[in-house]
């Protein structure tokens, strides 16, 4: 099913039913699909996931970094990952 934002809000509780009983409901926003509400006991979408091209999965917690860039002496994290995003930027260019 697919609708627009206004009518989402307009009709949520009609919506939610409709996807707790199994039809996905696409929600679109100036005619582009913006959101998907599904029901929430889809066991189905994670055996979806796991059989996805591209995707690999264990079953556990993903891992974090093995080791962290260290910190510039007096510099702030927010400078750091302002500076990182400039270089990708000038990289895109």
């Amino acid at each position: 099913m697919k609708t627009s934002v206004r009518d989402l809000t307009a009709k949520l509780s009609e919506h939610l039913r409709t996807a707790a009983a199994g039809e996905d409901v696409i929600v679109s926003a100036h005619g582009r699909p913006v959101a998907k509400i599904i029901a929430a006991s889809k066991s189905r979408d994670l055996q979806q996931l796991k059989t996805a091209p591209g995707i690999a999965w264990n079953g556990d917690k993903p891992g974090g970094l093995t080791r962290a860039a260290p910190l510039k002496r007096d510099q702030q994290m927010s400078n750091t990952v302002s500076e990182d995003r400039s270089c990708l930027a000038r990289r895109a260019e």
